[in-house]
């Protein structure tokens, strides 16, 4: 390095950024570019990359404990579920919060009947990334299910789509890549069970 020369890591950099008010953001705008600080949300792969984007600890653990010293194992990995899914989605943000016209996404999952299930190949099924899920039907009616923000009623014929916490995101694009890339971390927080293939 040359004298009167400083060198700071790319990633440094964003980090800052990341934590900087709107003033110090152009100031370093203006040493680096802007294209140094331009943002792609499929960058976001894990929760250890939105941290990294947020200027955050990933490896900070979260303590719930109870009084007596111990904790409910299922409900500790749900909340560490929601925690992490609320870093990614801020990450995934970049600060904007809505589309263009004001809107915010929903990832949700498409619930499939037995009958549909049963008509597709196994191909279909690969191809689509449809997952199985263990029974979740409603106490009242074996011919309801849901899953959070999808329902399904009569086998299948009637479905809706409803908006559950608000995991939301900027552009339909966003919320579908969210879906798909964290979707073992959304089934978690949901607390949604995936029946293992057969072998």
């Amino acid at each position: 390095m040359k004298e009167n020369e400083i060198s700071v890591k790319l990633a440094d950099a964003r980090a800052m950024y990341a934590k900087a008010s709107e003033e110090t953001k152009q100031a370093l705008v203006s040493l680096f570019g802007k294209e140094a600080f331009a943002f792609d949300y499929t960058s976001i792969k894990s929760f250890e990359d939105a941290c990294k984007q947020l200027g955050i600890e990933a490896g900070a653990k979260m303590q719930m404990v109870s009084e007596a010293g111990n904790v409910d194992k299922e409900a500790f990995e749900q909340s560490t579920a929601l925690y992490k899914l609320l870093v990614i989605q801020k990450a995934i943000n970049n600060g904007v919060w809505c589309d263009e016209d004001g809107d915010q996404w929903w990832p949700y999952w498409v619930l499939y009947s037995k009958e549909e299930m049963d008509e597709m190949s196994q191909a279909e099924i690969e191809q689509k990334g449809i997952s199985q899920l263990l029974s979740c039907a409603l106490a009242g009616s074996t011919e309801s299910a849901g899953v959070r923000c999808a329902y399904a009623s009569d086998r299948g014929a009637y479905t809706s789509t409803d908006c559950g916490f608000p995991l939301c995101y900027n552009s339909r694009e966003a919320a579908l890549y969210a879906a798909k890339q964290f979707e073992s971390l959304f089934f978690q927080y949901y607390g949604i069970k995936v029946k293992e293939a057969e072998k």
